[in-house]
């Protein structure tokens, strides 16, 4: 009994981060937002089957000093495979800078070496939505300082070589005038 319900709550757990991968796929993709971090997506896929196989795992078919060592194999593998899928496709570098105070935070995400940067902002608690694509290739490092605690100056070259800016700006002005979406 004690095991079946085991196996119950793993398969269940199983099905749920299944289904919150294809919820975010159908629902979240959709509408431009995406995880803050890019391997939460894997992880959650190699969680779900590691749970999967835990509890499809025939728990009588090897005992002794194996036994700790194929269920840790079993758990850690799915997981591990999964990251290192997404490490060696992964062509994104993101780079988070905070606020001074606080309170804003500042998403830039490069597609490769000399691509598209986005600005992004946190959006709810682990996902983020576009905000702006800088307009010029930006070449090199970008240069970031925060002017405000909600606003930033971003700052680069181009691929002409010219000194490119943006502005980054965050909060309530006053008077209502806002630059919150």
């Amino acid at each position: 009994m004690k095991s079946s319900l085991f196996r119950a709550a793993q398969l269940a757990c199983g099905a749920a981060l299944i289904a919150g991968a294809a919820l975010y796929n159908l629902i979240l993709l959709p509408r431009g937002i995406t995880w803050i971090f890019g391997w939460i997506r894997p992880l959650m896929i190699g969680l779900a089957l590691a749970c999967f196989a835990w509890a499809f795992w025939p728990r009588r078919a090897v005992r002794g000093w194996a036994a700790p060592l194929i269920r840790a194999g079993i758990l850690v593998i799915p997981v591990l495979g999964s990251l290192t899928v997404w490490w060696n496709g992964n062509s994104t570098e993101t780079v988070f800078d905070r606020s001074p105070d606080g309170e804003y935070l500042l998403i830039l995400t490069r597609e490769e070496e000399t691509g598209p940067v986005t600005v992004e902002r946190p959006y709810r608690i682990f996902w983020k939505r576009k905000q702006a694509q800088l307009p010029q290739t930006v070449c090199g490092d970008i240069k970031r300082q925060w002017l405000e605690n909600d606003i930033c100056a971003l700052t680069w070259e181009d691929a002409d070589g010219e000194l490119r800016q943006y502005i980054a700006t965050y909060g309530d002005r006053g008077d209502s005038v806002s630059y919150l979406d």
